[in-house]
């Protein structure tokens, strides 16, 4: 049947003038699907990149909000003597790091370490003649990072 159709159809005659307007304006709308494409998937990545980034800085706020409660379990250690209540704390700080580390969120290493600026922020410097210079002898408050990016500075003591 489609065969008949095209029997029965006579091919369209047109100038010359004609045919170079055609083909002009078919590269218009050549061009023109080029263009959209592209700019979709210019929006397409864009949009990847914003939602990424979304999620990244929604990552960084929640970290930031439980930072503070994680440096209370810290002050809690120091004052209570109970061991089972010790421990209990201990076990709830722990859950607290493996849950920000599931979300990428890694503790910056510190006591015994090298201090490095880019990481740490040295509040003293001590004479320990136990410790090798620049050695980091005491960590006052933990430093937290997310992927490469430092959330936190850690708060050290560093032997002079």
């Amino acid at each position: 049947m489609a065969q008949e159709k095209n029997d029965n159809e006579k091919p369209q005659v047109v100038s010359i003038e004609k045919y170079e307007e055609l083909v002009k304006q078919s590269t218009v709308y050549l061009n023109t699907a080029r263009q959209l494409q592209a700019d979709f998937d210019n929006f397409r990545r864009l949009n990847k990149d914003s939602k990424k980034v979304g999620f990244e800085e929604g990552v960084i706020k929640a970290c930031e909000t439980i930072l503070p409660a994680l440096d209370s379990f810290k002050k809690a250690r120091r004052v209570i003597m109970d061991k089972n209540s010790l421990n209990g704390i201990k076990m709830i700080e722990d859950s607290l790091i493996e849950a920000l580390e599931r979300l990428n969120i890694k503790k910056i290493p510190s006591i015994g370490h090298t201090f490095d600026p880019a990481f740490h922020n040295a509040v003293v410097l001590l004479d320990d003649f136990k410790a090798k210079s620049n050695t980091i002898i005491e960590e006052l408050q933990a430093g937290f990072m997310y992927g490469d990016k430092v959330i936190r500075y850690a708060q050290v003591v560093v032997a002079k």
